[in-house]
């Protein structure tokens, strides 16, 4: 987890066995036939399986421009085909042209409205564009579609952080924590942090304490783990100690693959310390 203001997380549906998919929980692949191929004959059929698996190939490589020529000639050839408008949107949205990905996830969302990743995507772009009431909306829709989905309801909590409302959060956070999974890697660990922050605010330190009684092996979350140890600490009273936790957290940004973390750690550290023991902690 960064710990950048906003949280988002993208997910890809593949076309193919082999391609890969993107997300916070990892989805199946999804098939040429999965992804909605209307009944075609046959060489039409294979020329879309092809156009989708050079868009897989192309897309997995950094080459979004010709990802997003291939994908579009599948979904020309097949109108019907899930797959391939919504690797379109998500292309796009990689490529960094958002509105373009949008327009193609409503297309998206109309053609099957039993699939979340649409409004999932949706919602971090809108987040990404600082529209939270719209980006609340739509991660709501994905978890109407498969309620318990941790994505949308880690990124509702970051809204709700975000607007200061810290107890809506620890509640969002808690029934994500509920669902059955185990107490480890990146779902959990980015959920405790976000419940230490939440406490932290609200000054409930022992809570926020147990939160962060946890050793990852990512350096990430380690970093978010030793700056929320320092706010803590600060809030009560041990300066040196908080101190402390700071330079850890610096001394693990301080690496190359951290790069463009350590200044925006370091001016969170200056605006946390300057709060004294109150003022709002910073998503």
């Amino acid at each position: 987890m960064t710990m950048k203001s906003t949280t988002v997380f993208f997910k890809k549906i593949s076309s193919s066995i082999a391609a890969c998919v993107m997300a916070l929980a990892l989805g199946a692949p999804l098939s040429a036939e999965e992804g909605g191929i209307s009944k075609m004959v046959p060489f039409d059929s294979e020329e879309v399986a092809i156009n989708l698996e050079i868009g897989d190939m192309a897309s997995r490589s950094g080459d979004y421009d010709s990802a997003i020529s291939a994908y579009s000639r599948a979904y020309l050839l097949d109108n019907k085909n899930f797959a391939a408008i919504y690797n379109l949107a998500y292309t796009y949205q990689m490529k960094g042209a958002l509105k373009e990905a949008l327009k193609y996830y409503k297309v998206s969302m109309r053609m099957d409205e039993k699939r979340f990743e649409p409004y999932l995507n949706s919602g971090a772009i809108y987040m990404i564009e600082n529209r939270r009431d719209l980006a609340s909306e739509m991660f709501k829709e994905a978890l109407k579609i498969e309620p318990g989905n941790i994505s949308a309801i880690f990124n509702l909590a970051i809204i709700d952080i975000d607007g200061a409302d810290y107890k809506s959060a620890l509640a969002r956070l808690d029934g994500a924590l509920n669902t059955p999974g185990e107490k480890t890697g990146r779902d959990y660990y980015g959920l405790m942090l976000k419940k230490a922050l939440c406490h932290v605010a609200l000054g409930e330190l022992e809570a926020a304490a147990k939160c962060l009684n946890f050793q990852s092996d990512d350096s990430m979350e380690e970093i978010e783990k030793f700056y929320l140890t320092g706010c803590m600490l600060h809030k009560s009273g041990k300066t040196s100690e908080a101190a402390a936790a700071f330079q850890k957290a610096v001394g693990l940004a301080g690496t190359p693959e951290t790069e463009g973390i350590l200044k925006t750690l370091e001016e969170k550290i200056a605006q946390f310390k300057s709060t004294k023991k109150t003022g709002r902690i910073s998503n």
